[in-house]
């Protein structure tokens, strides 16, 4: 059962801790090999992904 705070209308992203953010972008950056998200931009553009 979720806390009363979770709305239903709340968007997801609000329901994520910032450590949560954190641990994920790092994780993806070392699946990635790279070290930052501007290296993320350069490497998925470079791979032909756009936003």
């Amino acid at each position: 059962m979720f806390p009363s705070i979770l709305l239903e209308h709340e968007p997801a992203w609000q329901r994520f801790r910032e450590k949560t953010v954190r641990n994920h972008a790092s994780n993806l950056f070392d699946k990635l090999g790279v070290w930052s998200r501007a290296q993320a931009i350069v490497f998925a553009r470079d791979r032909g992904f756009s936003p």
